[in-house]
């Protein structure tokens, strides 16, 4: 009895053979380098007005949603927060 070794072939846990994937060849797969700059690609081909524009619509529903209590209790934690701070350093 003899064997020919497939290089190409590996098994599973469940004792399978299957095609060997080459890390290379994996689709879908990327570095976080390689999805952060396609990321900053993106960004840049869209440009600073969608964003301001995204934003802008983003603040304006959470404002009718949430309603002006809201961005004041915000302002309120900031402002603790910022007070702590200036208040530790000249301790």
């Amino acid at each position: 009895m003899s064997f020919i070794l497939n290089t190409n072939m590996i098994q599973d846990k469940n004792m399978q053979s299957q095609p060997a994937k080459d890390q290379n060849e994996e689709k879908g797969k990327m570095t976080v380098s390689e999805a952060g700059q396609k990321g900053g690609e993106r960004t840049a081909e869209r440009g600073h007005e969608f964003y301001s524009e995204i934003g802008r619509k983003g603040g304006e529903k959470v404002s009718q949603e949430r309603g002006p209590e809201f961005y004041s209790e915000i302002g309120k934690k900031g402002g603790r927060d910022a007070n702590k701070d200036q208040n530790e350093k000249n301790e």
